[in-house]
């Protein structure tokens, strides 16, 4: 039996706009989180000023979550879905960002929201100002169950500098918007890296090819803690591990 699920309204007669962003969404497992995800991105959708492509990239997995996104994607709530094994979250992103069809990528896992219902808008605005921003990036609140709305710690781009990524700190993954033809120029993720890729490829678009960025001084996203890169001690040392030997591989010294 088909569940209802109360979705905001999407505008269907909105003028075409100067900008098509690709949302990438990948999960494996986690229906529960799924929806909200979803939710947020149909919120965003509602803004006029630009238009959204919402790609959910699935592991094939085992809780009903294909089945639903059949439902979402007949109904308009999600405009492509794939649901076959994978080699890990890196390799699922990837995947992603080659269905993308958008001017601009963002990536948004199964757990994380969007902090405010205008910050695609606001993000493509700062693309559209200038022509020659690749990268815009900025802050990140963590919440954790059952209280979603208290913000238990809050994580500032702004700290971001070239000293500052030879320490391995580097934009919050989840608030980095990138044009799309940089993937195909200078790559994508690299899966050798299990939990800190995103850390490498910003550290090689950002340092490497020294790509113009821009920073957005407000919470683009809400994420829960207990995610791939924040599930405990042992997680987060490795992820600094592999920071710093992504850096060293892009030329900084540490």
């Amino acid at each position: 039996m088909k569940t209802n699920i109360p979705y905001t309204e999407v505008q269907k007669t909105a003028p075409e706009p100067e900008y098509r962003l690709t949302v990438v969404t990948v999960c494996w497992n986690a229906l529960a989180d799924l929806k909200p995800t979803v939710e947020s991105v149909l919120r965003q959708k509602a803004k006029d000023s630009i238009s959204i492509e919402h790609l959910v990239v699935d592991g094939a997995s085992t809780d009903g979550t294909p089945a639903w996104l059949a439902e979402q994607l007949a109904a308009g709530n999600i405009e492509r879905y794939v649901s076959e094994p994978d080699r890990g979250i890196y390799d699922a992103m990837n995947k992603g960002i080659r269905m993308a069809t958008g001017d601009l990528v963002a990536i948004l896992n199964s757990d994380d929201f969007y902090h405010r219902d205008d910050t695609l808008q606001k993000v493509a605005e700062e693309f559209r100002a200038d022509p020659e921003i690749q990268v815009v990036y900025g802050d990140n609140v963590y919440v954790r169950e059952p209280d979603l709305k208290k913000v238990v710690r809050y994580a500032s781009g702004s700290n971001y500098n070239s000293f500052t990524a030879r320490c391995g700190i580097v934009p919050p993954h989840a608030t980095f918007f990138v044009r799309r033809e940089n993937f195909e120029k200078y790559g994508y993720y690299d899966p050798t890296y299990k939990v800190s890729a995103d850390c490498e490829l910003e550290v090689r678009f950002l340092e490497k090819y020294g790509l113009k960025r821009k920073y957005l001084p407000f919470a683009f996203m809400t994420m829960r803690l207990g995610g791939a890169s924040s599930s405990g001690l042992k997680s987060i040392l490795a992820m600094q591990r592999e920071c710093l030997r992504a850096c060293r591989a892009n030329g900084l010294k540490t």
